[in-house]
């Protein structure tokens, strides 16, 4: 209940921007995003903060002008008390950004905020109010939001990858977001549990190509895991899939070049990176 009011104050107040600050320096090219807060008071909504982090770095990686350090670099700073320059220092970058996520059941407030990281000064600030199913509008609204204060370039190719996003039934993203989370524990139980999860959300949205990536991942961990090559198989059938749907999809085209490349495929592995260069 309190957190339902709360939503229905901050729709009331509306957004709220800082804007322009990045105008008065000088251009930024290098950031990095740094993992979101989760504000709902619920650690059972870790899973979805961690995706709509990650949902952010993906859309800044489609801005070639910007050097965006990857999740795995940033997700070390989970939690951390470290400032922001100490930060900044350490992954080598100009800027960073922060933010959180409220959710309460399909609706979420996104706050996100642009910080210089040599100086700690707060660029620019906004907050987003948005139901579930128009998330992937919104992570590409912010990312240009972003690349527009700090004057980074994006090109007319990138301009159609950032627009190239659909609202998503609620459910869908829910068993995505769930998946991912699941495959990164690496266990046969969690990875079990996300392919149920990735299969359910493509029974219901059979044209939602990440769900397909989500799905092929977990199915080459088992693989290892397991030790069963029918599920190798399993993987690069459905990551062709994915990219029947979608074939601008830069991971789907990297996980298909290192699967390639395990298998000695050496040749289709090159192919598919020339791919990606392409895609990015």
């Amino acid at each position: 209940m309190v957190a339902a009011v709360l939503i229905a104050v901050l729709f009331i107040v509306g957004p709220f921007s800082r804007r322009g600050a990045a105008r008065k320096g000088a251009e930024i090219d290098s950031l990095a995003v740094l993992p979101l807060e989760n504000y709902s008071g619920d650690e059972e909504q870790e899973y979805f903060v961690d995706a709509m982090t990650d949902l952010l770095i993906s859309e800044l990686h489609k801005i070639g002008s910007l050097h965006v350090i990857s999740r795995t670099s940033s997700m070390h700073y989970k939690g951390t008390q470290r400032q922001i320059p100490e930060i900044a220092r350490e992954l080598g970058v100009e800027a960073l950004v922060e933010g959180s996520v409220l959710r309460d059941g399909d609706q979420v407030r996104f706050t996100v905020r642009l910080i210089r990281g040599s100086t700690d000064e707060l660029l620019w600030t906004d907050n987003y109010d948005r139901n579930v199913k128009d998330l992937l509008i919104l992570q590409s609204n912010v990312a240009q939001a972003i690349a527009h204060e700090i004057r980074a370039t994006i090109t007319p190719k990138e301009e159609t990858l950032l627009g190239n996003v659909r609202s998503i039934d609620p459910e869908v993203l829910d068993l995505e977001f769930q998946g991912r989370y699941l495959n990164r524990r690496l266990t046969v139980e969690s990875l079990e549990l996300a392919v149920e999860y990735f299969e359910r959300a493509i029974e219901i949205d059979s044209e939602y190509a990440p769900v397909y990536e989500g799905l092929a991942e977990a199915f080459m961990f088992l693989g290892q895991l397991k030790q069963d090559p029918s599920l190798f198989a399993k993987s690069e059938e459905t990551i062709l899939k994915a990219l029947e749907i979608d074939d601008t999809l830069p991971g789907a085209h990297t996980f298909l070049a290192n699967s390639k490349h395990i298998a000695w495929d050496f040749e289709g592995a090159e192919a598919e990176f020339r791919t990606l260069r392409r895609c990015l």
